[in-house]
């Protein structure tokens, strides 16, 4: 071989090691870029950790909420309607009861969502006014039902009083492991065994239903029902 064609093949062996050999350096650069974003996560979660926990402490107060209770008095014989989320209370006196032993006095704070819903309005064609309060929590031997019913005519446009009405309802309803003889109910339309009469007084925005009756066993009961909006 010449040294002429030696020599140019040496020369071109030559460029290709410079040109492989110059590949390399642009491979190095991605590598030191990928390293930067990765402080950036952690920072973020270092600061989201304190915003979960600030609003822990506000939470008791959303919790503060007032249970049903056989209790619904502010004084030694006022009833109390906002103690009930549907403004309505009742209470009962029972006297000489030989037949469920109930004698004593006992109250009710209506519950807006139990039962058939309680509360204080008019009936759908208008005839009837009926405050109603149910507990359906309510433990044995206490008030589970409590209803008074009379016709709307009855019901005092302002402050006012209706007494002597003989012709409505009283229905009451303890809760009772036996489930007997639990229900005290003055309705003469239904049974003329029994007997009821019912005052309803106006005034403000209160309406107070006090009533007096006898079941069909002669068992002698006497309270009181308030609404505290009508609806």
């Amino acid at each position: 071989m010449s040294l002429v064609r030696r020599g140019s093949l040496l020369a071109a062996a030559g460029l290709f090691v410079v040109a492989c050999g110059g590949g390399t350096t642009p491979t190095s650069a991605p590598a030191t870029t990928s390293t930067n974003p990765t402080p950036a996560p952690t920072t973020a979660t270092e600061t989201t950790a304190p915003a979960t926990t600030a609003p822990a402490s506000e939470q008791p107060s959303a919790e503060a909420t007032v249970e049903p209770t056989a209790q619904a008095t502010t004084g030694t014989d006022v009833l109390d309607p906002s103690q009930s989320d549907a403004a309505v209370v009742g209470r009962v006196t029972i006297s000489n009861d030989t037949r469920g032993h109930r004698d004593g006095t006992w109250d009710i704070v209506g519950v807006k969502d139990d039962g058939f819903i309680s509360g204080c309005s008019y009936s759908f064609d208008g005839d009837e006014f009926t405050a109603v309060a149910f507990y359906d929590d309510a433990p044995d031997g206490q008030i589970r039902h409590m209803a008074v019913t009379v016709t709307s005519d009855n019901i005092p446009d302002g402050d006012d009083t209706v007494s002597g009405i003989e012709d409505g309802r009283v229905y009451i309803d303890f809760v009772s492991e036996s489930g007997f003889g639990t229900a005290y109910v003055g309705d003469t339309a239904d049974d003329e065994r029994t007997s009821v009469t019912i005052n309803v007084t106006r005034s403000g925005d209160l309406l107070t239903f006090d009533y007096d009756g006898l079941t069909w066993d002669q068992v002698p009961f006497a309270g009181q029902m308030v609404c505290g909006e009508i609806s």
